[in-house]
């Protein structure tokens, strides 16, 4: 399976070289620059807690889970493996820059909701195999999102009924970072960050508490994606030569 991954991973990675530098390259008719940051994940955690409830309003009478309560937690201390890559490119001013980490990981989702009175609450765990964080931005910051809502994660995804991970990722209930560009070309960075914030989506009202620390080393590129990353930015030459 982390073979395949990986050879998705290049692909998406061989796409937006070429998609990015054909749509940044300018009047000027030359292709843009393009550079390959790319790192290891030494160490990670990451702990994910949801508390939940119905929120008495005409939403939660609808669906019926008014009396409905429980809390559902995904986490994991420690990984298997892990690496990143993030593609720049810059053309003139303009910088754009996309990325994502995947971890090899022995994730627990452990989901506890209580129900209609007299009855037994809902239990149940889901193990994963993989996390991934994803990076955006320019050449001067990058965004770091977890569990982003756009990648349809099911991290807090169960048998029983309460708030998804697009719930609550899109109530912004889940933290970012900002960081410097430059700063993934350190020998060593460690992101980390931790929140407690409310939500309220759909039927639910809750809070998740959310926790991640992670260790980045610089690595370098593969050699196989800087022969796609090369490949790719002759072809987009050639196609800016020819306008």
């Amino acid at each position: 399976m982390r073979l395949r991954l990986q050879a998705v991973i290049r692909g998406v990675v061989a796409s937006l070289v070429l998609l990015g530098a054909l749509a940044t390259a300018g009047a000027a008719r030359a292709a843009p620059s393009l550079d390959i940051l790319a790192f290891s994940v030494r160490s990670a955690s990451m702990s994910e807690v949801m508390t939940f409830q119905g929120d008495g309003g005409p939403a939660c009478a609808q669906a019926g889970v008014c009396g409905y309560s429980g809390t559902i937690s995904y986490g994991f201390d420690a990984i298997r493996s892990g690496d990143g890559t993030i593609l720049l490119t810059r053309s003139g001013r303009r910088s754009h820059a996309f990325g994502f980490a995947n971890l090899s990981i022995g994730g627990l989702t452990t989901a506890t909701v209580n129900g209609a009175p007299g009855s037994p609450p809902c239990t149940e765990k889901v193990l994963h195999r993989f996390d991934f964080v994803f990076f955006s931005g320019n050449a001067k910051s990058l965004s770091v999102q977890f569990h982003s809502p756009a990648a349809a994660p099911d991290f807090l995804d169960s048998y029983c009924a309460g708030p998804s991970d697009a719930d609550v990722g899109f109530a912004g209930a889940i933290p970012s970072l900002t960081i410097k560009t430059k700063d993934l070309k350190k020998r060593s960075f460690t992101l980390t960050t931790s929140s407690a914030k409310p939500f309220h989506s759909g039927p639910f009202t809750g809070s998740v508490a959310f926790n991640v620390n992670m260790v980045l080393a610089r690595e370098r590129v593969p050699a196989d994606l800087l022969d796609v990353t090369l490949s790719a930015a002759a072809r987009s030459a050639r196609a800016a030569a020819r306008r």
